[in-house]
């Protein structure tokens, strides 16, 4: 059977240890030999990389098999804590799978045999000739499909039994077949099937053991979604044709009324979700509406709809309609915007000068409010930033009513932890953040006026969280991430095993570690490296400099 090179090519930076350039004939060497052979049946297998390896260095030398099968390896004398490895290719430019027909295999003492050096005692030092044989497995191979008829295109995801937060591979079925086949390397696996049928969810299969030289299949019974639906009326009558958006922690869906004026949304996870009406400038809103939704089962909810009335207003520079509070309510990006019916402020400005206008919007009407022309100066909002630490550079952002939250006003201050950022509107609410390397930042709300000093006070410093993780004193490469309620904050790419999160980006709190890495010498195998239980929470205080020394990984599978 063949397995796809896709999945199983890998580079330098995969492997446990870099690889490090083969050992030259004149070195002063052993030799090793024998024969690959296969795992049942006993035959020979030709044309096979056979190589001696250490992991914690990276260091290798490769030979060939000859057509019998036989092979003659030099291995430097004294060479300690090392393996034989069968059907792998290694190069100073990487790591590359053999034969597709055959699995590798990692021989330790004793001649025990295993995909991973990890779970076998290294060979004795190497300081005379030897004999060893390898035996390789023949590939299995995994099929899934659904037990319902889909009647739509779908994709599949290959994972591991566990320790993955990533699948191994991504496919779709080819032409008409309703499932999908992979040759694998015999082990434990899961397939996600994610349906694009609109009333299905992505469902994992249960766990898989494939076996060597073996077909096995898994049926996977796709779980049905929530049903959020109702109608959109107004003064007791259906609209049609107007969009209807349900949003959620797991993501945002959107219908179109039909002549009934009813919505349907299917295919949504168990979960709480506020649904609204969401086209803007049509004329009418709804306000919002939270609904509970459960998979397998139809929620429905009705929406009044509030007939708006529209604002004709324009100016230079940017124009934004707020509360009658100073609370920025949108940006008029044109020259007519609707809104629901009340009283709001407009202003405009380049900031520079600025110009507000009171206008009341009325059901079913338009409500002129002409040019705005610039007349008054905005001020310049103004203060100072005070830590433990004054020597660090310190910043100021300001975000007022022009501010959409992507684009504040920002400044650094003097040496003195003074800040001053022009142009801002007065009177108004807007939030001050100040910001210094180490320290958490802090955030006050103020209204900026010509006699208003804002002093904000960082007090709490940012934490540091450091380590290095190895499996039997070998450093592990791959990817460590900081993760706080299942968003990663930030991760790193070990060093040497080693990894430092830093005073940037780690604010005080409580977090997880989750570790990506492979402990196979090639990807897609179905093998993982789990982290220390104790690891799964941390707390970090403010100052916090935790350094975890050795994280020792055991390895899954």
């Amino acid at each position: 059977m063949l397995r796809a090179l896709v999945a199983t090519t890998v580079t330098t930076g995969l492997l446990l240890g870099a690889l490090q350039a083969p050992a030259t004939a004149d070195d002063e060497t052993v030799t090793y030999s024998g024969q690959v052979l296969t795992a049942f049946g006993g035959s020979t297998v030709a044309h096979i990389h056979v190589s001696w390896y250490v992991p914690a260095t990276g260091a290798y030398g490769s030979v060939e098999t000859e057509p019998n099968g036989l092979y003659s390896l030099p291995v430097p004398t004294g060479t300690t804590d090392w393996y034989l490895l069968a059907n792998v290719e290694l190069r100073p430019s990487g790591v590359y799978p053999g034969n597709y027909e055959y699995s590798y295999a990692f021989v330790g003492a004793g001649g025990a045999e295993d995909f991973l050096w990890q779970t076998l005692d290294p060979l004795p030092p190497a300081v005379e000739d030897a004999t060893l044989d390898a035996h390789l497995r023949r590939d299995g191979e995994l099929r899934a499909g659904a037990l319902q008829d889909l009647g739509a295109e779908s994709s599949y995801e290959l994972w591991k039994a566990g320790g993955s937060e990533r699948p191994l591979r991504t496919s779709r079925p080819w032409g008409e077949q309703d499932y999908q086949t992979w040759p694998m390397t015999p082990g434990r696996y899961r397939v996600l099937l994610r349906p694009r049928d609109g009333v299905h969810l992505d469902t994992f299969s249960d766990v898989v053991d494939v076996i060597d030289d073996i077909e096995v299949g898994t049926g996977i019974d796709l779980r049905v979604g929530a049903t959020v639906t109702g109608r959109l009326l107004a003064s007791g009558k259906p609209k049609s044709g107007l969009q209807v958006r349900v949003q959620g922690e797991h993501g945002t869906w959107s219908a179109t009324t039909d002549a009934n004026g009813r919505y349907r949304v299917r295919g949504l996870p168990t979960g709480t979700y506020r649904v609204s009406e969401q086209r803007l400038d049509n004329g009418w809103s709804t306000g919002t509406a939270l609904v509970a939704a459960t998979e397998g089962r139809t929620t429905t909810r009705d929406l009044t709809l509030v007939r708006e009335g529209a604002l004709a207003v324009s100016g230079p520079g940017t124009v934004v309609v707020a509360t009658t509070e100073g609370r920025r309510v949108r940006e008029v990006t044109g020259t007519r915007v609707t809104l629901p019916p009340g009283t709001y402020d407009v202003y405009a400005s380049d900031r520079t000068r600025y110009a507000s206008k009171r206008v009341t919007v009325r059901a079913g009407k338009t409500t002129d409010a002409g040019r705005l022309r610039l007349g008054r100066l905005t001020v310049t909002a103004y203060g100072d930033i005070r830590s433990a630490d004054q020597t660090g550079r310190k910043r100021a952002t300001v975000c007022d009513l022009l501010c959409d939250g992507t684009d504040p006003l920002s400044v650094i201050a003097d040496e003195n932890g003074q800040f001053t950022v022009p142009g801002v509107i007065p009177h108004l609410p807007a939030t001050i953040t100040a910001q210094q390397v180490g320290w958490v930042p802090v955030s006050v709300e103020a209204k900026p006026a010509r006699s208003v000093h804002t002093p904000i006070r960082l007090t709490q410093r940012m934490a540091t969280l450091r380590g290095r993780v190895q499996f039997r004193g070998v450093p592990v490469a791959g990817t460590v991430e900081l993760v706080q309620k299942g968003t990663v904050v930030a991760s790193r790419t070990l060093d040497d095993g080693a990894f430092t999160f830093g005073t940037r980006e780690t604010l005080p709190g409580t977090y997880r570690l989750r570790l990506d890495a492979d402990p196979s010498i090639l990807t897609g195998q179905p093998f993982w490296y789990d982290l220390p239980p104790g690891l799964t929470k941390l707390t970090l205080a403010p100052g916090d400099v935790r350094d975890l020394g050795a994280v020792e990984v055991t390895v899954g599978r």
